[in-house]
């Protein structure tokens, strides 16, 4: 697990990098096209984030250095963010995409 642990935080320093630049990109002017490429990368970059978050703290979790915190989560904002980062392929090959959460 320590492996894993400095694996993540390898990972984790030049992705927080690219995200940086990404955030300076999104302030720009953009066409639309570039705006709807610049969400779905953006977003897919917060995702990654997220699963390196997920498996440094599952390497804490099993050197016994976190202690585990319950919430309600937003499932719609997830699926939301899943959704967002295929949408621009989804459209390029002509179908549809509707996801509907209740």
């Amino acid at each position: 697990s320590r492996f894993i642990a400095r694996m993540s935080h390898e990972i984790r320093t030049p992705l927080s990098g690219l995200l940086g630049f990404l955030d300076l990109l999104g302030k720009s002017t953009l066409s639309d096209d570039q705006k709807e490429m610049y969400t779905s990368m953006h977003s897919a970059g917060l995702l990654l984030k997220a699963v390196v978050n997920d498996i440094l703290d599952s390497a804490k979790l099993q050197d016994g250095m976190v202690k585990l915190d319950f919430h309600p989560a937003e499932l719609r904002h997830t699926v939301d963010a899943v959704v967002s980062i295929f949408r621009q392929l989804i459209h390029s090959k002509g179908l549809y995409c509707e996801v509907e959460v209740c």
